[in-house]
């Protein structure tokens, strides 16, 4: 409890508040940097939290499911509404039990909650507040267990035994809390870095807002990263052409004509059957339509009756009589029908 009071000083809300708006006028790099002088004397053995603390930064960090994003908007956009924002939420305090990662949670918005498809990022930035967002809560009932994070396993666990340590102790030490703030808030800044970063290399599947949001008590940074219109497009999986064709270059194929029309005297000489011969088809399926042709003609007049002349045949009282004469006579016909 003494912890949470010393956390929430007036001077730690005015610090919160300066880096909050740094990162929402997109000078996240220069908070960074500021939270890194301050965090290096309490990074080291004998300080409370470890020296490799800072070795982490947003270059770091990466996202997994990313690619997830696109059937789950998808999925949304069959209700009714389309999706025109993401948010991605970090808890740094919770970590999750299989990967020991900090819990990052994903959130989707629609223009109902706030024109997000219209805005740009200064009307998208008007939208937050000291309190967070004039949209809190206002995200899509879906399952938020898509996009996950890798790389601030180490910086969480760090943080979570600080809090436990500061929890813990009847007296704790200004500097052991104020360890703890500072901390927090650098992972807050690392974490929008991070989702900058991966939102220009990889884009979103379609114009978005996309904000990112740092969830703790007292140390809590929310701001957009971009607005729909800034957000690049994701690029295609399909693989590219690794080369273009070559294409033959025309005065290296005439200078090879010249060269074939003359022979080793220097006198010009016709190769006109030999050209055609080269020319013609000698593809496998080319004569394999030959030889399908030459098997479909049809013998001369006269050997066999074709469908097309039976068809042109006029019925005639002596063809009738002649199929009469052909007919086979049964014993009935030959006892009663005698001629």
């Amino acid at each position: 409890m003494l912890a949470e009071v010393a956390i929430e000083s007036a001077q730690n809300s005015a610090l919160r508040r300066s880096i909050e708006d740094m990162i929402r006028g997109r000078r996240a790099r220069e908070a960074a940097d500021m939270l890194r002088d301050l965090l290096a004397p309490l990074c080291s053995g004998q300080a409370p939290l470890p020296a490799n603390f800072l070795d982490v930064d947003a270059g770091s960090i990466s996202f997994v499911g990313w690619n997830m994003l696109a059937d789950a908007i998808w999925k949304l956009d069959q209700c009714g509404e389309p999706v025109s924002a993401i948010s991605l939420e970090l808890d740094a305090h919770r970590i999750g039990e299989h990967d020991g990662e900090p819990v990052l949670a994903t959130r989707f918005y629609f223009d109902t909650a706030w024109p997000f498809s219209e805005c740009s990022f200064e009307e998208l930035r008007e939208g937050f507040n000291d309190f967070g967002s004039a949209w809190h809560n206002e995200h899509a009932d879906a399952d938020d267990d898509i996009v996950g994070i890798d790389g601030l396993g180490a910086m969480a666990e760090a943080l979570a035994r600080l809090a436990k340590t500061n929890a813990r102790a009847e007296d704790t030490t200004s500097t052991t809390i104020q360890a703890q703030f500072l901390a927090t808030l650098y992972i807050g800044v690392l974490f929008h870095l991070a989702v900058d970063d991966m939102a220009r290399r990889t884009g979103l599947p379609r114009p978005l807002a996309l904000l990112a949001e740092s969830v703790s008590p007292h140390a809590g940074l929310s701001a957009p990263v971009m607005a729909a219109g800034e957000v690049p497009a994701a690029r295609s999986e399909r693989p590219a052409m690794s080369h273009a064709p070559e294409i033959e270059d025309a005065t290296a194929a005439s200078e090879a004509q010249a060269d074939f029309a003359t022979d080793a005297s220097g006198a010009t000489t016709d190769h006109t059957e030999t050209v055609s011969a080269l020319l013609a088809p000698q593809d496998e399926e080319h004569e394999h339509r030959e030889d399908e042709s030459k098997a479909w003609h049809l013998p001369p007049p006269g050997i066999h009756t074709t469908g097309t002349q039976l068809r042109r045949r006029f019925v005639t009282e002596e063809s009738i009589a002649e199929l009469q004469e052909m007919r086979p006579k049964g014993l009935f016909a030959r006892l009663f029908r005698r001629r």
